[in-house]
This record gives structure tokens, C-alpha cells and sequence, in this order.
């Protein structure tokens, strides 16, 4: 039996424009959860999953940066709430209807796939290298634990909802 030759991929590949979003999504946001002043164990979170539009995968406006606790939690009602205000909801909605298809983008920019890739890490680097100033913390009028700075501690109204049930 004849060894099947694995398919080289050309061009930038998905794991590296992946990982300068991350980077990208972690700078704009001063290196911080935007929901909890925790800053140790961050990860990205794709608002809009990015195996569901393909054009906003890599798209800035569709990620924020949470830390361990809040990602995992990031699929709960309340925390998709708590999301939906630090993005622009409206525009990753016109994306997603604008664009169903990886091949309607394409066609309306008049690029290939590897040329799409391109412009993505070039925009995803300008970010990346930019000096933006850190993003203040966000404060929620909510219940829940507040620091001596006014910062809600999230973790703690949540863990104390869920624990009641």
C-alpha cells in the first residue's frame, strides 16, 4: 500500500493567524479580563465561533480577552450578556448575513483564500505593534463584590448564584 502524501498548505496557516488574534485581542484589552480585574491565565473567547463564519474568525471586533474562569463560563446566559456589551453586536450581525459563506467574502473583495489570510495577519500585526492605551476596567451597577478600587468581582456573584442552586 502506497503512503498517501499529506497536503502542504500554502500561505499562512490557520493555527498562525490564530494565534495573532489571540495576541491582538489580548493587547487591545490591556492584558486584562474585561469582566473581572483578574489578569493571570487569559484567553481569547471568539464572540461569534469562529467555525460558524469563517470571515470573522479572525476579525478583531469578534474576540475579548477573559481569564480562565470567565471563559469558562462564557457560554452561560448571564456572561453572554455581560459579553454582548464590550462588543459591537450589531456589526458581527451584518458580517454573518452579509457573508453566510467563506466564498461570498472572497468574491465581493475579490480575493483568493490566501490573499484574504494575508490581509487578516497584516491587519492582525498593525494591532499587534500599535500602541494602544490599556482599556479601563469595566464596572457593572450589579450586585456582587466590589474591591476598594470599584472593581465588581464577577467570579464571586457568580459562584454564589450557582452555589444557591
Amino acid at each position: 500500500m502506497i503512503p498517501k502524501k499529506k497536503k502542504r498548505r500554502t500561505g499562512l496557516s490557520p493555527k498562525y493567524l490564530d494565534d495573532l488574534w489571540s495576541k491582538a485581542i489580548k493587547k487591545r484589552d490591556g492584558y486584562k479580563c474585561v469582566l473581572c480585574p483578574s489578569g493571570s491565565v487569559l484567553e481569547s473567547h471568539h464572540v461569534v465561533h469562529r467555525r460558524q463564519n469563517w470571515v470573522l474568525r479572525w476579525n478583531i471586533k469578534n474576540g475579548i480577552t477573559l481569564c480562565k474562569m470567565c471563559h469558562d463560563l462564557a457560554d452561560t446566559l448571564q456572561f453572554k450578556n455581560l459579553i454582548a456589551m464590550h462588543v459591537d453586536m450589531e456589526y458581527l450581525a451584518d458580517i454573518e448575513m452579509r457573508y453566510p459563506q467563506k466564498a461570498d467574502f472572497l468574491i465581493d473583495r475579490g480575493m483568493s483564500e490566501a490573499e484574504a489570510r494575508k490581509d487578516f495577519a497584516d491587519k492582525l500585526k498593525k494591532v499587534i505593534n500599535s500602541r494602544l492605551k490599556s482599556a479601563t476596567p469595566f464596572k457593572l451597577p450589579t450586585r456582587g463584590k466590589v474591591d476598594r478600587k470599584g472593581n465588581l468581582y464577577l467570579h464571586y456573584y457568580f459562584e454564589k448564584e450557582i452555589n444557591k442552586q
